[in-house]
This record gives C-alpha cells, sequence and structure tokens, in this order.
C-alpha cells in the first residue's frame, strides 16, 4: 500500500482525518502515527494511505458489511505495557486456557509481541472462533497455551 507523510506533527484529532492540497483536492486520509510509543500529544509523525489505494481497497471490504459496532475478537486479558496480565475476564478464551494474572505475553502463534500495537494488528486478521497459541512467561518457566478468541470485552 502506498503511503504519503505527512509533514506535520499529528495526534489522535486528525488521525483518520484528510489530506488536502493547496488547491483543496483531498488526495488521502491520516492512517498511521509514529513512532509506536511513548504517545505524546503532537508527537506523531503522520502518514497518509493516498484516495486512489483507498478507493481500490473498498470494493474488497464491501463484505465485512461497514458494520464497525460488529463483535471483534480478544483474548480475554488485560495488558499492561509491558505486556504483563492486570486481568483475565472470568470464563473467557485466556480463563478457560489457564491465563493467569501476573503472565507476560511474549509470543503468538510464533509471532512475537512486543507492545500492545503487535496484539492489535494480529487480531485485526482474526475472527472469534480462531484458535492460538500464547507463549506466556510465568514466573522463571515458558508456557505454551492454546486460546480460542472470543468476543472482545
Amino acid at each position: 500500500v502506498p503511503f504519503l507523510q505527512v509533514d506535520a506533527l499529528t495526534n489522535y484529532g486528525n488521525l483518520g482525518g484528510p489530506v488536502i492540497t493547496a488547491d483543496g483536492v483531498i488526495v488521502g486520509l491520516v492512517t498511521l502515527m509514529g513512532p509506536r510509543a511513548p504517545w505524546l500529544i503532537n508527537s506523531g509523525v503522520g502518514i497518509a494511505s493516498d484516495s486512489a489505494s483507498i478507493a481500490r481497497s473498498l470494493d474488497p471490504m464491501r463484505h465485512l458489511g461497514g458494520d464497525l459496532g460488529r463483535p471483534r475478537p480478544g483474548l480475554g486479558v488485560l495488558l499492561d505495557d509491558e505486556m504483563r496480565v492486570l486481568r483475565v475476564v472470568d470464563e473467557s478464551g485466556a480463563d478457560v486456557a489457564g491465563v493467569l494474572h501476573g503472565d507476560i505475553l511474549l509470543a503468538i502463534d510464533d509471532a512475537p509481541m512486543e507492545d500492545l500495537y503487535d496484539l492489535r494488528g494480529l487480531l485485526a486478521g482474526r475472527a472469534i472462533g480462531d484458535q492460538l497459541t500464547l507463549r506466556l512467561q510465568r514466573d522463571d518457566d515458558i508456557l505454551d497455551l492454546e486460546v480460542t478468541l472470543g468476543e472482545l470485552q
């Protein structure tokens, strides 16, 4: 996907906003900010997807129904910035698999999970009911647990 760099600081307020030329033509949408973390207000460099690529993407995505309120898949955990489990949702896939408070998420299906952005990216391509292998650190032990994704809580 081609990207445009937005030569202006971006923040959450303009994420998803239009990129407009001096002639008033919309040429893209701000779709990403960086650096990934830590976030500071007005610290992100904006990356925009060009409008031609967005237009080409719309038809293949129509099968999703455009319903942003639809249920999304989740593990059933609350993680801190170090990927440590702060909370396990009762009866979630993580709970059933045996994930515990204090476990540290290292990888999912052998993909390293260094931060919450890695997790969000991986879950974006998954569906409720998918099974994943979580690699966790619990004290001095490394565990692999099979988790079924449930509805994001």
